[in-house]
């Protein structure tokens, strides 16, 4: 990018905070930018060399996950499973992306969801979640145990927000789609970890996107600190005592960072600021402007009274000249925990609200105190008709499923979950699909809307007056005594793990070896090599030749062993069932 292109104002603030490093910061701006990808670790954490939590980066793991896609990766040294990418691997079109095994994401946007400890059993809220780079990243660290609520007021962002959800076939979510002052209504003091991505004037993008710096303008800055201000706020009284909250921007601008930061502190003096935890943010990121630089820098006022006394150093800041990404701010924060404050809080709250207080922090089952309410709610909309697959409104409310749908459902699903023979890939044993299909574990229950069938794994519900696009994992519909699986289904799936019989599929060039794909088809798979054109097609909308293998009927389509989607077997063509909403253009 040109810094003849930068707005004169911009370049005047950061050389006013830059002093010496001002130079060096333009320089970047003729860099070109470098591009990144992080694992979904819930998908390929069985495909690691190890079960510790750290396989997932290991040698070994990197050697493999590279010679399966052909893509060169180099890491990102402040992530445990984010990578750099090289411009030829074009991650985006390989079926991988479409099985939802990594995220497409900026180096730098990768750290507040690294900064924000999240451990299974947490209720987690992304606050302004869309499109959904952290709240994958939040939801995959829960490992199905919990709770995830991700947010976002735009309906159009909200719709892609829950797409990347599902794709990662995370299920123990809830995307709502409303202000923060109305979910504050229904939350207050509720989560013990919330992440706020706050929306800014996008200083920090400006050389990934030009549109960004043609769109930007002083009074912008100004305009963003206010609504970042309520935003915060908001955020801060759904934080339950004890709970942590990771507030960031992708913006410079000191009146939307650190002055955000001491509003806050000013207005919820129970809210404090934590130094950094990890050891890689404090080697490549800088330390936050303190009080001290505001004043010497004309943001903050010397005649300004009540000015918390805080260590605002222990901000963090991720400058383009500094790293290999494009900028980002980061404030750890927690609010401080007494007994009064929790029984003053607790008798404050609805009864409704209130049995959030009555249990510790949430456990490692999931468990959050908060009893079901199932039949007071369901989705959004006044009509009682089904908006789209997968989104049901409210009025349609719950139904009772009769015990032979109950059967038929659990016996289709198990099918995919059943355990693998000794040396093969293992489900996850914090797997809710395997404790509800094949164990029987209470760790979830089973509801339907409208036809629509949902498994809603323990603590995630519906609340009434939230405005919700989903809750839990849309797991298919009922038809005439028949279940249709969802791709939301699909993608929630382990990967295949039938000991298949690989056989060549048909090629009329005999001398083009390297052309000749395989597969593996069994009465519920069909896996394609990932270089197979086939898959392709099918991500277009195509019906595809397959080898025909057992009864027609429902199979699940893999590029090599990781699902995409679902098919219906007839007569050696698999007819096509991906959704119209994710299919690639042709």
């Amino acid at each position: 990018m040109s810094i003849s292109n930068l707005p004169s104002v911009y370049l005047d603030d950061m050389k006013k905070i830059l002093g010496n490093e001002y130079e060096a910061f333009l320089d970047s701006y003729s860099r070109s930018c470098r591009k990144a990808l992080r694992i979904n670790t819930l998908k390929l954490k069985a495909s690691a060399a190890g079960s510790d939590e750290t396989a997932e980066t290991d040698a070994g793991f990197i050697r493999s996950f590279e010679t399966e896609t052909g893509f060169h990766l180099t890491p990102v040294p402040w992530t445990s499973n984010g990578f750099y990418y090289e411009k030829e691997d074009q991650p985006s079109r390989h079926p991988f992306y479409s099985a939802g095994l990594y995220y497409l994401q900026e180096a730098s946007a990768m750290a507040p969801a690294q900064m924000l400890p999240v451990s299974p059993g947490d209720c987690v809220l992304d606050l302004c979640a869309a499109p959904g780079g952290k709240a994958t990243e939040l939801g995959a660290r829960l490992r199905g145990r919990g709770f995830l609520a991700a947010n976002e007021i735009s309906m159009s962002r909200a719709r892609i927000l829950m797409k990347n959800l599902e794709l990662f076939g995370i299920l123990n979510a809830c995307v709502t789609n409303t202000e923060p002052a109305r979910l504050l209504e229904r939350y207050p003091a509720f989560f013990n970890r919330i992440l706020v991505d706050a929306p800014c004037s996008g200083e920090g993008m400006f050389r990934k996107d030009p549109a960004v710096a043609e769109a930007w303008y002083p009074e912008k800055v100004q305009e963003c600190a206010r609504v970042q201000r309520e935003i915060i706020t908001c955020a801060a009284d759904m934080l339950r005592p004890g709970g942590m909250m990771l507030y960031s921007t992708c913006t410079f601008a000191p009146q939307e960072n650190e002055l955000i930061i001491l509003h806050l502190l000013q207005e919820r003096p129970e809210m404090e600021l934590l130094e950094v935890p990890y050891e890689p943010f404090r080697k490549y990121f800088s330390e936050g402007l303190s009080t001290e630089q505001l004043r010497a820098l004309g943001y903050l006022d010397d005649s300004a009274k009540d000015v918390p006394d805080t260590d605002l150093s222990r901000t963090c800041r991720l400058w383009p000249h500094k790293i290999e990404g494009e900028g980002h701010f980061c404030a750890l924060l927690r609010k401080r925990e007494s007994e009064e404050m929790r029984e003053a809080l607790r008798e404050a709250q609805p009864e409704n609200i209130r049995r959030a207080y009555e249990a510790e922090r949430p456990g490692r089952n999931g468990k959050t105190g908060r009893k079901s309410q199932a039949g007071k709610s369901g989705r959004p909309g006044e009509t009682g008709k089904t908006r789209r697959s997968g989104e049901t409104s409210r009025t349609a409310g719950q139904e009772t499923l009769q015990r032979s749908d109950l059967l038929m459902i659990q016996n289709f699903i198990a099918a995919y979950l059943e355990q693998p023979q000794s040396g093969e890939l293992s489900v996850s044993d914090t797997d809710i699909l395997t404790d509800v299909f094949l164990e029987g574990r209470k760790e979830g229950k089973i509801e339907a809307h409208g036809g629509q069938v949902y498994l809603m794994p323990a603590g995630v519900e519906r609340e009434q007056g939230v405005p919700t696009l989903r809750a839990g994992l849309y797991l298919g519909e009922l038809k005439k005594n028949r279940f249709e699986p969802a791709q939301e289904l699909a993608m929630a799936l382990p990967a295949a793990h039938f000991p298949g019989e690989s056989v060549q599929a048909e090629n009329p060039d005999e001398e083009d070896q390297a052309a000749v794909q395989l597969e593996d088809v069994s009465d519920r798979y069909v896996c394609l090599s990932p270089s197979d054109d086939r898959l392709e097609r099918y991500l277009r909308g195509e019906v595809i030749p397959v080898r025909q293998t057992g009864s027609n009927g429902w199979r699940l389509l893999c590029a090599g062993r990781y699902p995409i989607g679902w098919g219906k077997l007839v007569g050696g063509q698999l007819k096509n069932k991906y959704p119209a909403g994710w299919r690639i253009p042709g």
